[in-house]
């Protein structure tokens, strides 16, 4: 199948496709005598596979170690659950970071009178300070 059909069914842009077959993350694929790439439904499963790691947040490089592990067999896999472990704190992090912006962002709402009001007590650096500081 072509690079647009291979697109289609897993998911993944064809842009995305090429720049994941320039870094090692899809083998290269097959050409045709004209030089368009050929891809299989192996090469779909596999985009679909770094599509969802992709979607969950994982990094490139996670998303490398996803593919060793995967397909090594169950007695060499290790790290997987540390892995996404690491991910989901990650994740807590930036949620605490975010509810503390957000909280911020409130506080400021409610200090003001009206729509075209800002609180004399806010300035866009002290904004930031504040929710850093929280």
């Amino acid at each position: 199948m072509n690079i647009g059909e291979a697109a289609k069914k897993s998911g993944v842009n064809a842009k995305a496709i090429r720049y994941y077959e320039s870094i090692g993350l899809l083998p290269e694929a097959a050409r045709t005598e004209s030089g368009y790439r050929i891809y299989t439904q192996d090469d779909v499963e596999r985009l679909r596979m770094i599509g969802r790691a992709r979607r969950l947040g994982f990094s490139i490089d996670d998303v490398k170690r996803l593919q060793k592990v995967y397909s090594e067999s169950r007695e060499e896999r290790s790290g997987v659950k540390s892995m996404v472990m690491q991910h989901v704190s990650e994740i807590d992090e930036k949620i605490a970071e975010l509810n503390t912006i957000r909280n911020t962002l409130l506080d400021i709402a409610r200090q003001c009178e009206d729509e075209t009001d800002i609180p004399s007590a806010y300035t866009l650096e002290e904004m930031d300070q504040k929710a850093s500081s929280a």
